[in-house]
């Protein structure tokens, strides 16, 4: 992640008097986001292992059997290793454990699909007088619109096991004003 800021200068012919006002105190600022996926955690919440008891708070899903090789695909392609589905890792890499056995899935043994934004900002400082001022912000949250895939469901008793349903959401853009004084 990078964060950034900077005040844009003002040419000096331009910095006095009621032309001031208009090219003085303007700002970009920003941060840019690249991140490798969160853990992906398989579970089983058919409580297979006996140990668990599926009312208490937290919750106990038993891990299933990791049978094959996890293969994992780009979300924003076309899926030719799974056609007609839209899967982001194969879940035929994992079955449900045999009734009072534990699965040999290790907790987060692999990583969803990254992340990468920016975020930026346009500020105008207007100054009133000494002490006082007020701010315009154009500020944009992902600004590039570039789809941010969250996790794909992790639990082999769902009939989405192994599907991204959903994104971060795309391009918001908003106006404030602030007042100091």
């Amino acid at each position: 992640m990078a964060g950034y800021q900077y005040e844009l200068p003002a040419p000096h012919s331009l910095s006095s008097g009621a032309l001031g006002k208009v090219f003085r105190g303007w700002r970009v600022a920003g941060n840019t986001t690249f991140q490798s996926g969160f853990p992906i955690n398989p579970s089983d919440s058919g409580f297979r292992s006996g140990t668990c008891w599926e009312f208490t708070f937290y919750g106990c899903p038993d891990n299933p059997n990791q049978v094959a090789a996890i293969v994992k695909t780009d979300p924003r392609a076309v899926n030719l290793a799974f056609p007609g589905q839209s899967l982001y890792f194969n879940k035929s890499a994992f079955a449900r454990a045999a009734n009072g056995t534990f699965g040999n899935a290790g907790r987060d043994s692999f990583h969803g699909p990254g992340l990468n934004f920016t975020n930026l900002a346009v500020m105008k400082d207007v100054y009133i007088k000494e002490q006082m001022r007020f701010e315009l912000r154009l500020e944009t949250f992902n600004t590039f619109n570039h789809v941010n895939f969250n996790l794909p469901n992790g639990n082999v008793n769902s009939g989405n096991f192994g599907r991204i349903t959903s994104d971060t959401g795309p391009r918001l853009v908003q106006l404030a004003g602030k007042f100091y004084f």
